[in-house]
């Protein structure tokens, strides 16, 4: 059985992102293509390699390149990015506009301080097994 562990702990290790990867993977996402330089000045900081494992992890794909000095490489999402999260297509995205609407209905501040309170008590559970 020992292939077959391996494989899925593999695959396992390969669902967990980062929040810093997910925060590259949105501006990816929803800016596609984009390239490495634009990612790094809307999150503030080098994303080289946090781009480097959305690539390994194949949600990620690169594009091409722009028609800039240094003709920087594009990136857009992957097949893999639209299984990973169940999407068919990059238009399933929610719009920004939603995403305001639901982050201010009062329903979702409830569950948001709900997984706040969650992840409190299991992060406060890893210290303790530390």
């Amino acid at each position: 059985f020992h292939p077959w562990l391996e494989h899925i702990q593999h695959e396992n290790a390969f669902r967990k992102i980062s929040q810093p990867a997910l925060e590259t993977l949105a501006i990816i996402a929803y800016k596609q293509p984009v390239t490495k330089p634009e990612i790094d000045h809307i999150r503030g900081v080098d994303s080289g390699y946090v781009v480097r494992q959305l690539l390994e992890k194949g949600l990620v794909d690169v594009a091409g390149r722009f028609d800039s000095p240094g003709r920087p490489l594009l990136y857009k999402t992957s097949d893999g990015f639209l299984r990973h999260f169940g999407l068919d297509t990059i238009d399933e995205l929610p719009k920004p506009r939603e995403i305001e609407e639901i982050l201010q209905d009062d329903d979702m501040a409830k569950h948001r301080q709900l997984i706040f309170e969650l992840k409190a008590g299991l992060d406060a559970r890893d210290d303790d097994t530390e």
